[in-house]
């Protein structure tokens, strides 16, 4: 999932295919090159040629809140004089409100790429702008606990205080099987509360599975969602300044066969997309974003039969180019965050323009493959969803949520050139050149108003995308 979601806010998962609004301690991505303490540009380092590596110490397959467990779902370890532990007693298990499905098959044992640690949490420390006296929160997967260790680290060495969070899949899965549903409603206190004290979050995407979620249900994926709201907008009215290292990239095996790529050529094309300068991505950012403003609408066509029209706001949109600038700080909201690999144009859609027909080859959601998505709108808003096969469990999902879930609500164009992989598998790569990704529902994560319980993201591919008739990306390709 792209913010686990997952909250669309948060960018935001470790984004799969498609975000389902649900609360999230987590933001989606993170820099690629991250901006030194004086406005200089640092380049995200790595070792040589990265190569994939078994982490023989670490086995649990983790993943940084995902599909809304939230920040009182994880396990939080207070990092002091450079030392950190956990010696957390075992908690009586709640007993589950309703019998609970089979749980997915365990992923094989995490492989990360190797990189260069200590200078990766350096850059994301210094993307953060990270000052003397602040507090940090650091969120990742038992994999890179090497990683969350050396964010801690460079965190402190800026005068900052930090405080480590360890999430993992199974963990989200259980809150939901094993904790009452009648909890679901609670107000999210904690997080408000964490939103109060800190003032960056540093977090690595730690999923590695696609299935987790599938089985749990719809109800409680959207309670969940709906009590969250109120720290989704806190979370951007502060606004956090938030970086995350993965972007629904992160190199897994599951991704890897998903992609259809040797795990090695993923890892590859994972570190040469975060190392791209966020001028260039800030440059042909700024150009789209020019093209499109210069249009009252917007066309969207491809193959598969999608035709659409709509209105975009690119005043309030933003390019993650993997920095947070004082400009960004200033913007506030979601222009706080950025996603490693960056590269990406995210714009809210006028709300109530869109008139048309989006059709979807395939949609990876909680495991299964939505083929043949088409979604119809009418005055901006969904009138229709069908789709050949796979429909059930996120139809399911959309019933269950509340209000703002049918809005055509935004659009998320890919800028990165090192990032040239599929589009059309189910999996969103969000930055890939000439990628087009269309959303339903919240956008308050692309710098729109509209808020819901309910989110969805899907690659539009071989898209075409013109302004008053002006190809701006043509075939899936940037003009």
């Amino acid at each position: 999932m792209r913010p686990p979601r997952c909250c669309p806010s948060f960018r935001r998962p470790p984004r799969h295919a498609c975000r389902h609004a649900v609360p999230s301690l987590i933001p989606r991505r993170l820099p690629a090159a991250a901006a030194g303490p004086h406005g200089s540009r640092r380049r995200l380092p790595t070792s040589g040629t990265p190569t994939p590596r078994v982490n023989r110490r670490l086995r649990m397959n983790a993943r940084v809140a995902s599909c809304g467990v939230g920040v009182a779902a994880c396990l939080a370890v207070l990092v002091m004089s450079g030392c950190y532990g956990s010696n957390a007693p075992e908690r009586e298990q709640s007993q589950a409100a309703a019998p609970a499905p089979a749980a997915p098959a365990s992923a094989a044992p995490a492989r990360t790429p190797s990189a260069d640690l200590p200078g990766v949490a350096r850059a994301m420390v210094q993307a953060a702008m990270v000052k003397n006296g602040e507090h940090v929160y650091i969120a990742g997967g038992s994999r890179d606990e090497e990683l969350l260790e050396n964010l801690a680290v460079e965190t402190m060495k800026a005068g900052a205080q930090p405080l480590v969070g360890l999430a993992s899949e199974r963990l989200d899965r259980r809150s939901y099987m094993e904790v009452p549903a009648s909890y679901d409603s609670q107000p999210p206190t904690l997080f408000l509360a964490m939103v109060n004290t800190f003032n960056a979050m540093l977090t690595v995407e730690a999923g590695e599975t696609e299935n987790n979620m599938a089985g749990v249900p719809p109800e409680r994926m959207a309670a969940r969602a709906k009590a969250g709201l109120p720290a989704n907008e806190a979370f951007l009215k502060k606004p956090m300044r938030a970086v995350n290292l993965g972007n629904g990239l992160y190199p897994t095996a599951a991704l890897a066969r998903r992609l259809g790529k040797p795990i090695e050529e993923l890892a590859d094309v994972f570190w040469k997309s975060a190392r791209v300068s966020p001028d260039v991505v800030r440059a042909k950012g700024a150009a789209v974003r020019q093209a499109l403003a210069a249009g009252q609408r917007l066309t969207l066509s491809n193959p598969d039969g999608t035709n659409i029209t709509f209105a975009v706001e690119p005043a309030k949109g933003f390019i993650s180019d993997g920095t947070i600038s004082p400009e960004k700080v200033q913007q506030g909201r979601a222009a706080t965050q950025t996603w490693l690999p960056a590269g990406e144009l995210l714009l809210p859609v006028v709300l109530g323009s869109a008139e048309g027909k989006i059709v979807v080859g395939k949609v990876l959601f909680q495991g299964t493959l939505v083929e043949g998505l088409t979604l119809t709108f009418t005055k901006g808003k969904l009138t229709s969803m069908t789709a050949r096969s796979g429909l059930e469990p996120l139809k399911a999902l959309y019933d269950a949520a509340g209000a703002g879930k049918d809005f055509l609500s935004y659009i998320d164009l890919g800028l990165n050139p090192e990032a040239r992989l599929p589009t059309d598998t189910g999996r969103i790569v969000w930055m890939a050149p000439g990628g087009v990704t269309i959303g339903i529902g919240d956008n308050t994560g692309w710098g729109g108003t509209n808020t819901s319980n309910f989110g969805l993201s899907c690659a539009v591919s071989r898209a075409t995308l013109s302004a008053e008739g002006k190809p701006v990306i043509e075939n899936g390709v940037l003009r």
